[in-house]
Parts: structure tokens; sequence; C-alpha cells
């Protein structure tokens, strides 16, 4: 079996971020971790960016390098780089959950001081906190598909 890994980060949105912007960076990074193979999780929630990649250490480390190098974000801290045996977010080459769309009693469990600061969490914190997103995500998804039928 080929090494993995998962790397978790949280950043700051630089200021003036817009909606458009966080299409455009889902967008991208869809196609190009679909071509690397990679597999990951990104959660916003208007302060803060927190996001997993998985995949082999070269795609991984090279998504991460071009991360850090995208002027729409600042302050990038590393929250976790880990050897993994299996994905957790195998459905998606990029989830996404806005933290507005998330039940807050979700968040909470992971705040201090009733603020949620990614860089305040463990990398098992973060790590369990994107895992319930992407379970909050998947089940609104299948309830909107469900009523739509």
């Amino acid at each position: 079996m080929d090494t993995m890994v998962r790397l978790m980060y949280a950043s700051t949105p630089v200021a003036g971020l817009q909606e458009t912007d966080i299409r455009q960076i889902l967008a991208a990074a869809r196609r190009r971790n679909l071509e690397r193979g990679i597999t990951g999780f990104l959660a916003f929630s208007g302060r803060c960016f927190l996001q997993a990649l998985e995949g082999s250490p070269e795609a991984v480390n090279g998504c991460y390098a071009r991360i850090l190098r995208d002027p729409r974000h600042v302050g990038a801290m590393l929250l976790g780089y880990d050897r993994i045996d299996c994905r957790q977010f195998v459905d998606w080459s990029m989830g996404f959950a806005s933290t507005a769309m998330t039940q807050d009693n979700v968040l909470l469990r992971y705040a201090s001081g009733g603020q949620l600061d990614p860089r305040q969490l463990s990398a098992v914190g973060a790590n369990l906190l994107l895992q319930e997103l992407a379970v909050a995500h998947a089940h609104a998804a299948a309830h909107v598909a469900a009523a739509a039928a």
C-alpha cells in the first residue's frame, strides 16, 4: 500500500473575501485534487478556514505549498501532519461546509469562550470537527436530494 498522509491547517481570510472567491477556491481545488488523488474537506466560518488534505505525501505537500502562496488568506498554521492508513474524506475531492450552515451545537463543542478558533484546537480536535462537519454536510445534502425527488 502506498504511503498516505493527512495534513490539517487553519488560516485567516483576507478582508473583503467574497462568496465568489470561495466558489473559485472550491472549483480549482476540486479539479486539481481530482487530478492529483487528493481528498479533503474545507470549513469556512467567515473568520477562519480549517482544512484537511489527504493523499500521497508528494501531492499533499505540493498542494499545501500552493495554498501557502495564495493571497486570499494569511497566518496559515499547521495543526497536524500524520501518516494515515485510510482516508476519512474519501468521498470528496474537496468537501465544503460553511459554519453559517452548521448547527451551533456542533461548533460550540469545539469553541473556547463561545468563539470557534481552529488554531486553538489540537490536531485530533480539528480532525473530529471536520468529520462532524462532513457528516452534517452529507446529511443535509441527502435531505435536500430527498425533498427534491
